[in-house]
């Protein structure tokens, strides 16, 4: 974003209307955007959003189709028996919901940084 001349603003410009991502959208989405210059949730901004959305949608699918064993015959589905065995026993019901969800969050983060660490950029 900071290499890209944009027309009126030039290269580097990161404010809110001189950035590439609202150039973008001006292009693109004129009438259909947030303020008539810029847009907070504009295309570039939204599509590497989707390469980790669809990631862990594709991991919940696979851990809830995956059954463990859990003894006496019995099994679990993974997704659940991640939350009741290891976030339930040590914060509870409601506060191992959120902590499960937080660290689905932490996980997700931790893959897009290794991501943009390793300057692996997925293009749609």
């Amino acid at each position: 974003m900071a290499l890209v001349p944009v027309p009126g603003y030039g290269a580097g410009d990161l404010s809110v209307e001189g950035n590439l991502a609202a150039h973008f959208d001006r292009f693109f989405l004129t009438g259909h955007m947030w303020r008539a210059t810029w847009d907070p949730e504009g295309l570039l901004s939204t599509i590497p959003a989707i390469a980790i959305f669809a990631l862990s949608t594709l991991l919940v699918k696979i851990l809830v189709r995956v059954r463990v064993p859990i003894g006496d015959d019995r099994t679990v589905v993974l997704y659940s028996g991640i939350y009741r065995f290891l976030f339930v026993p040590w914060a509870g019901a409601l506060n191992g919901s959120l902590a499960f969800a937080l660290a689905n969050v932490a996980l997700w983060l931790a893959v897009a940084a290794l991501l943009y660490r390793r300057k692996i950029f997925i293009k749609v």
